[in-house]
């Protein structure tokens, strides 16, 4: 395998890269050009991108954000409460790719690196040489290994910092009771769920099967309920589509076209959006599996990577904006129920209910909590980064009412109550349960689980109801 130099530094590259959104990427441009230029757009892209990382300017590269690279400050405690119990809620830490999406980048990738040989003008230029002698290599998914080592040691260090923070909730044994636990069924969700158990507790004591929800739980599970249950699901399909033909046509983007083709000595015709969609996520992946920043990065320049956060922006403000379908504030409906429900219990137990899931579950709460991400600042960078978490806590003092922080990622998050227009970091828990009471009257939640709870309506989806 080809060493890459960036910088003065000699690094090796590493094999593993997950994709989960790239597919379709790969299918549209195979349908409508030829896919040697992808292969040298996903290297071009990487290797720019790169080498703006490692002036520490581009660590916000949206949902594919190392955690590390957003994490600011560790949890902040009101001075005269302590903590009576929390809810966390939790995205996987980084992960291992997907084998198959991968290995059609790499094939990619070696058509690029030919098409540039037999057909780019020459000479060519040191970045793009470095390129051409970099070795594309497949990648073998190992049984059981769903986090790459980042991902393990992001989610043990957390689970550290939480312990250190909250010693009092954690007392060594696990107990179901105390800490109920509910993963989307996939490998990523569960093995994350597992490295964090064990650097809470004693593993002796922790369960044998991690608790999991049906494939068609919307309490976690909302891909499922996107795909399969959103009555405007079609209009949300040809919305999305829409914006990435009008991110395609834009000036911006052309601009990163004529750029990519002008470096590899190809015409821009050759250069279309799923050669350079396909090496921006080549780019991003790669420094999550490598330490130092690796080719192909270094070819995308400041202004490059601006354009291409704009389009995941776009992406996630559809995903999750009330404006582009109401269907997206039903989403939160279970899990706001299960916060609800934990908020009003005056039983001692759960002590510390969490719920594993990916970035949407985090995104969507995020924004029916009214916290719209601001896309202009390329704001989910610091909302869904591997391992992006909220958690609830509960806070006590003799006398006076209970108070209730937010921390997205560790940080204390101030948010509107009800009227949407008063903030606050600390809220009362009245205040809170008011605002989520209105929240699920508003988005007709009840009327939601019923038609989940009722056999004979026939509905494709169900929902998870806490037993607190």
């Amino acid at each position: 395998m080809h060493k890459c130099f960036l910088g003065g530094l000699k690094i090796r590259p590493k094999v593993g890269l997950e994709w989960n959104s790239y597919c379709c990427y790969v299918s549209a441009h195979q349908q409508s050009t030829g896919s040697d230029t992808m292969s040298k757009y996903l290297c071009l892209v990487s290797l720019l991108l790169a080498v703006a990382m490692v002036n520490s300017k581009f660590e916000q590269l949206s949902s594919k954000t190392r955690y590390k690279d957003v994490f600011t400050k560790n949890i902040v405690l009101p001075p005269g409460y302590k903590p009576s119990k929390a809810l966390l809620l939790i995205r996987h830490a980084t992960c291992t790719p997907d084998e198959s999406v991968y290995n059609n980048m790499m094939v990619l990738l070696r058509e690029l690196q030919e098409k540039i040989r037999t057909t780019g003008k020459k000479p060519v230029g040191k970045d793009v040489q470095i390129f051409l002698d970099w070795t594309a290599t497949p990648y073998q998914f190992v049984e059981g290994a769903y986090l790459l080592p980042e991902g393990i040691m992001e989610i043990t260090q957390f689970a550290t910092r939480l312990k250190d923070t909250l010693p009092k909730f954690f007392d060594g044994l696990y107990d179901a009771a105390k800490y109920p636990i509910k993963a989307i069924p996939s490998g990523r969700a569960i093995e994350t769920s597992r490295v964090f158990l064990k650097t809470l507790f004693n593993e002796s004591s922790l369960p044998e099967e991690i608790p999991t929800c049906s494939e068609t739980d919307l309490l976690l599970v909302f891909e499922y309920g996107r795909g399969t249950v959103d009555p405007g699901r079609k209009q949300y399909r040809k919305h999305v589509e829409r914006q990435r033909k009008d991110f395609i046509k834009s000036r911006a983007f052309t601009n990163v076209r004529q750029k990519f083709a002008n470096k590899f000595g190809l015409h821009v015709e050759e250069v279309d959006y799923g050669y350079i969609k396909s090496l921006w996520d080549i780019c991003r992946w790669n420094r999550l599996i490598y330490s130092e920043d690796q080719c192909p990065c270094h070819f995308f320049e400041e202004e490059d990577i601006g354009v291409m956060l704009k389009l995941d922006e776009d992406r996630w403000w559809s995903f999750s904006s009330t404006s582009v379908s109401l269907f997206n504030g039903k989403l939160s409906c279970g899990i706001f129920d299960h916060l609800l429900r934990f908020l009003k219990s005056k039983k001692k137990r759960p002590l510390f209910p969490m719920y594993f899931g990916h970035r949407t579950n985090v995104l969507l709460a995020h924004t029916a909590l009214g916290l719209d991400p601001v896309k202009e600042n390329f704001s989910t960078s610091h909302v869904i980064p591997f391992m992006a978490n909220l958690m609830v806590i509960v806070f006590q003092k003799k006398g006076t009412e209970s108070l209730v922080g937010f921390y997205f990622n560790e940080t204390l998050t101030a948010i509107p109550l009800v009227d949407n227009s008063t903030y606050c970091d600390y809220c009362r828990l009245s205040d809170v349960i008011i605002k989520l009471d209105a929240y699920l009257v508003l988005n007709e939640c009840e009327k939601f689980f019923s038609e989940a709870e009722d056999k004979s309506v026939g509905v494709p989806y169900d929902f998870s109801r806490p037993s607190y």
